[in-house]
């Protein structure tokens, strides 16, 4: 299973490791950052580890690759993706011209062009968000106090 990040022409001729095939690795990298599963997840659920190797070293055309449907504003980043995922290593993009292409989707995407500034917005609602959850709690809690207090008063003599 470690192999399904492995370039196929690597894993045909067990070769050194390449550009291309770096480039192969990051693509099943990023359908997995995609779909949040591991690559081949659902043939997994029909097929052997080594079905699926098997499967990924044949000149199949389309080459059997791990299923991914990006959402209407990610299909860019799917294109990309099967491009990298071409049989043929020459093919396949330049890391130069992935991050590109990653660079303008992140720009359309947030607008301001960084994704550190999206995840601190994320992050600053969320902490917002939990702060007033927390509040709330608080304030049932205060009433359950008092609640328990009167009660206790009415229980016991003084």
């Amino acid at each position: 299973q470690d192999k399904f990040w492995v370039a196929p022409e690597r894993l045909r001729s067990g070769g050194k490791a390449t550009q291309e095939g770096d480039v192969y690795s990051l693509a099943i990298i990023m359908a997995e950052l995609l779909t949040r599963e591991e690559p081949y997840r659902h043939d997994n659920d029909f097929l052997t580890v080594q079905e699926v190797l098997d499967k990924i070293l044949l000149c199949q055309d389309p080459p059997f690759r791990p299923a991914v449907t990006a959402p209407p504003d990610l299909i860019p980043l799917e294109t990309l993706m099967k491009q990298c995922w071409d049989e043929n290593p020459q093919r396949r993009p330049s890391l130069n011209r992935i991050s590109r292409v990653l660079h303008g989707l992140m720009i359309k995407i947030n607008k301001s062009g960084s994704l550190l500034d999206n995840l601190l917005q994320r992050l600053e609602k969320y902490s917002s968000n939990l702060e007033k959850i927390v509040d709330e709690k608080v304030d049932e809690l205060k009433q359950e106090k008092q609640k328990s207090e009167e009660l206790l008063r009415q229980m016991l003599p003084m």
